[in-house]
C-alpha cells in the first residue's frame, strides 16, 4: 500500500498524507496497531522521521485518521452501489454486496482498527456507522427517526455476525451473504409494513 516517490519529486500535502496513511495501514496489517509509531511509519514510507509530525500530532491521531479514511471508503462504496440500483430490494442487495466486497479487500485492516482505535471527540448521539445505516434506511426504505436508528443497530449487528461466520469459515461468502441479505430484507420489509 505504501507509496514511493521518484527521487527529487515532491508530493502534494494530500498525497503525502495518503502515503503516510498507507504506510500505517501496512504496519497495522503486518504487526498490529500497537506497532504503529511515528518513526516506524516514517521508515516504512521512506521519509524523514519528522515528516509524519507535520500531518499528525501522534500515532493515536494517525490511527484515528486511518480508521476514518477506511470507514469513509466503505461508505462511499456502499452509496455508489445503492445509487446504481433501482428499487429498494435491489438497492439493499447492492449495498450488502458492496459491503462484503470491501470486507474482502480491506477487512483485516478494518477489523483491527475497529477494535483498537480509541474514539476521538465524537459527536454526541449514535456512532457514525449507525447514523450512516439509518440514513440509508430512510433513503431506501422510508424508515425514519428512532426506528431507523434502532433498526440500523440491528442491521450492523447482523452484518458483523455474518462477516464473523464467513471469517471463521462456517460457510462460503456466497451462502453467508445470501443468508444475511435475505434475513435483512425480510426484517426491513416487516418494519416498513408496520409504519
Amino acid at each position: 500500500m505504501a507509496t514511493s516517490t521518484a527521487p527529487g519529486r515532491r508530493l502534494s500535502r494530500v498525497a503525502r498524507r495518503d502515503q503516510l496513511l498507507d504506510a500505517a495501514a501496512d504496519v497495522v496489517v503486518a504487526s498490529g496497531p500497537g506497532a504503529v509509531t511515528m518513526e516506524r511509519v516514517a521508515d516504512h514510507a521512506g521519509v524523514s522521521k519528522a515528516l509524519p509530525y507535520q500531518h499528525f500530532a501522534n500515532a493515536t491521531e494517525l490511527l484515528r485518521a486511518l480508521h476514518e479514511r477506511e470507514v469513509a471508503h466503505l461508505g462511499r462504496r456502499v452509496l455508489v452501489a445503492v445509487r446504481g440500483a433501482r428499487g429498494a430490494d435491489a438497492q439493499w442487495r447492492a449495498a450488502i454486496d458492496a459491503y462484503f466486497d470491501v470486507i474482502a479487500e480491506r477487512g483485516v485492516l478494518l477489523g483491527v482498527l475497529g477494535r483498537a482505535v480509541p474514539a476521538g471527540d465524537a459527536e454526541p448521539g449514535p456512532p457514525v456507522g449507525q447514523r450512516f445505516v439509518a440514513s440509508l434506511l430512510t433513503e431506501v426504505s422510508g424508515v425514519t427517526g428512532q426506528r431507523a436508528l434502532v433498526l440500523a443497530e440491528v442491521v450492523q449487528a447482523a452484518l458483523l455476525g455474518a462477516v464473523t461466520a464467513w471469517g471463521r469459515g462456517d460457510a462460503s461468502r456466497r451462502l453467508v451473504q445470501t443468508t444475511v441479505t435475505d434475513a435483512l430484507l425480510a426484517m426491513i420489509g416487516s418494519v416498513t409494513a408496520r409504519r
